[in-house]
């Protein structure tokens, strides 16, 4: 049974991965924004995250008031 076991774990990434591009994919297909959009945004979210990052020393911890 451990034998097969590098080919069973294969072949459900496989489908789970498939399974989840297809949701993906459905959402994408629904949700009213064109992919160019979606691609933008993305990319100002990145751009954001690491600019926060670069600014902002790891040992600094945040004070909320």
């Amino acid at each position: 049974m451990r034998n097969d076991l590098g080919n069973w774990i294969r072949r459900r990434l496989k489908k789970g991965i498939a399974e989840q591009g297809a949701e993906a994919q459905r959402i994408i297909d629904t949700c009213g924004f064109e992919i160019s959009e979606l691609r933008k945004q993305w990319a100002d979210q990145c751009s954001t995250q690491l600019s926060v990052r670069a600014r902002k020393p790891s040992h600094v911890a945040e004070v909320h008031g």
